[in-house]
C-alpha cells in the first residue's frame, strides 16, 4: 500500500520533522548541499534559485540538506 504525500507530511509533522523552504534564500552551507549554479542578473549573487530536493529537519538538528541550484 502506498502512502500519500499529505500522508506522508502529516506523519513526519508528528514526530517532528519539518522540511524548510530554500527558493529565494541566501545559500547556507549548513542548510544546503549545491549541485550547480545558475546565472542570473534578476537574483541576488548567492541567492538559492533551484530546489532540487527538499531539506528536513528535526527540532533544531538538521536531517537532510535541501539539494539546491544557486
Amino acid at each position: 500500500m502506498r502512502t500519500s504525500d499529505s500522508q506522508t507530511n502529516a506523519e513526519q509533522s508528528e514526530q517532528g520533522v519539518t522540511a524548510f523552504e530554500s527558493l529565494g534564500r541566501p545559500f547556507d552551507p549548513a542548510l544546503h548541499e549545491a549541485v550547480g549554479s545558475v546565472e542570473s542578473d534578476e537574483h541576488e549573487p548567492g541567492a538559492v534559485l533551484d530546489e532540487l530536493g527538499r531539506g528536513y529537519c528535526w527540532g533544531e538538528e538538521l536531517l537532510r540538506p535541501a539539494r539546491v541550484r544557486q
